[in-house]
């Protein structure tokens, strides 16, 4: 169960992640300076598969995850550094197990963001789920579908590779974020 939390929390991470310090003087654009704000984390959904293998064994897996009884914030700063705060329940679906609800409690994360050509960018995300930290292992991209003074739609699209206790996995990645003022 804790592995699942781990990987649950990695997608948000995955999801949001950059870094400078709180005093640091930042020149931002206007798409930039609409993001500056706490966001509410009104739902999220996500797909994906999980490729690998071991030793000859198939360690492929298919997933769906829905975010149920969501309360968390997304906070993005004008000195373009991100905080990710909150808890939440995912109605996950894996290959041979349909449906088991995951509580994810105190969730946070942190890190550093810039948006290029309609995507937001995060970089050096860190997170902390049940006192395990974990950590971003590259730079993630999210296209933003929709910015308003109000709502916020980000869509993820992305491939990952991970390499764990010998195992090197493919980890491919799709899912929406709708957040809110």
């Amino acid at each position: 169960m804790k592995t699942i939390k781990i990987l649950v929390l990695a997608f948000v991470i995955i999801s949001t992640s950059s870094c400078s310090d709180d005093g640091d003087s930042v020149s931002l654009s206007e798409e930039e300076k609409m993001l500056v704000s706490a966001w509410k984390l009104e739902s999220f959904q996500y797909t994906g598969t999980t490729t690998g293998n071991f030793e000859g064994i198939d360690l492929s897996s298919s997933y769906e995850g829905i975010g149920q009884d969501v309360d968390a914030v997304l906070t993005f700063k004008d000195n373009r550094t991100f905080n990710f705060e909150g808890s939440y329940d995912v109605l996950l679906s894996v290959t041979g197990f349909d449906g088991m609800l995951i509580p994810v409690e105190n969730a946070s994360s942190s890190g550093d963001w810039y948006i290029e050509g309609g995507y937001l960018y995060t970089s050096d995300a860190f997170g902390q789920v049940d006192n395990q930290m974990v950590q971003n292992p590259e730079d993630s991209r999210m296209r933003i579908q929709e910015n308003t003074e109000n709502r916020l739609v980000l869509v993820i699209d992305q491939e990952s590779e991970i390499s764990e206790n010998g195992v090197d996995y493919v980890v491919k990645l799709s899912g929406q974020y709708i957040l809110t003022k």
